[in-house]
């Protein structure tokens, strides 16, 4: 705690920043995987594909939709996941899943499956390894600056993610595979836990770019 480690210019995006600081572990230097770098249990991967079989899910596209975040400025408005809900639950080739964390985005995904029955289905909550599991089985997985769409990355699941206090450039994921949208509003990226233009923030951001980033991840 008491030695410094220089970051370099080059360091915008937190995983360099924190890579930066392990590399003066090893002297000699490591090879960077900021994807795939994690690996799901077999167990864990044979009992999800055997849950999802039951579901009757085998051999559609599968997106998994995860609104909730933990800071208020990070989240989108309702209206915004309801019609990117609707739009892709008029697709029969897909299924929506919907994902939570709190008793109260439990209430959220609850408020989009019962504008959406079709096609839309409100997975129970689970435990890091059950989720990671279910993850890993994703198509596309879309969500805010929340620890599920950067789990998904880490297994080399495509992602689709939005960012309003935060900056893009520094925590979304990286390389081909993955979009992200910034509010355009020019004070984001502010950093900020409450705000006075958090409802205009929240509806900055545009459904149909999220769409087209979907089907062009799922069209890959």
């Amino acid at each position: 705690t008491n030695r410094h480690v220089a970051i370099a210019d080059s360091d915008h995006h937190i995983t360099d920043r924190a890579l930066r600081i392990a590399t003066t572990a090893f002297p000699g230097g490591f090879v960077n995987r900021s994807s795939n770098s994690l690996a799901v249990d077999e167990a864990a991967t044979a009992q999800m594909k055997e849950r999802i079989r039951e579901a009757g899910l085998s051999g559609k596209k599968l997106v998994l939709m995860h609104p909730g975040t933990t800071w208020k400025t990070k989240c989108l408005s309702a209206a915004f996941w309801m019609s990117l809900a609707a739009v892709l639950n008029r697709d029969d080739r897909l299924i929506l899943l919907l994902s939570w964390g709190t008793e109260e985005e439990l209430a959220e995904v609850r408020k989009i499956k019962n504008e959406n029955p079709e096609r839309c289905i409100i997975w129970p909550r689970s435990e890091l390894g059950e989720l990671m599991a279910l993850l890993a089985q994703m198509d596309v997985v879309i969500g805010g600056d929340t620890g599920p769409v950067h789990i998904a990355a880490a297994l080399g699941t495509s992602t689709v993610s939005f960012y309003r206090a935060t900056d893009r450039r520094r925590n979304g994921p990286r390389g081909e595979g993955h979009f992200s949208f910034q509010s355009p509003l020019d004070c984001s990226p502010c950093l900020r836990k409450s705000c006075p233009r958090d409802d205009e923030c929240s509806n900055s951001l545009k459904m149909k770019a999220a769409r087209e980033a979907v089907y062009d991840l799922l069209e890959r």
